[in-house]
């Protein structure tokens, strides 16, 4: 049984980040990733259509809110995918 953990993006979409052989790989996984590589968006992991857990959920309600807002906006948020990108890219080489 395998593993998946998600970035939760602004529009409810899933991103697969990573794939795990136990749910504990998997949370942590996520716990790291949210707190120390991306602190902007919210993660969840699935197995299937099953969400085991979510991390950071409350993340997606505060980027909604600063996106509709204009706190966040333009340069700022290709930045953050730039970031992300790269950190993404990081950890699937591990």
């Amino acid at each position: 049984m395998h593993y998946a953990l998600y970035r939760v993006n602004d529009d409810g979409t899933r991103t697969e980040v990573s794939k795990h052989a136990t749910a504990y790989e998997g949370i942590v996984e996520g716990a790291r990733i949210t707190e120390h590589m991306d602190f902007d968006y919210s993660y969840e992991l699935r197995n299937g259509r099953n969400t085991i857990t979510t991390f950071r959920p409350n993340r997606v309600a505060y980027r909604e809110w600063a996106l509709r807002t204009c706190r966040l906006q333009g340069e700022y948020i290709h930045s953050l995918d730039d970031r992300y990108d790269h950190d993404v890219d990081e950890a699937m080489s591990r």
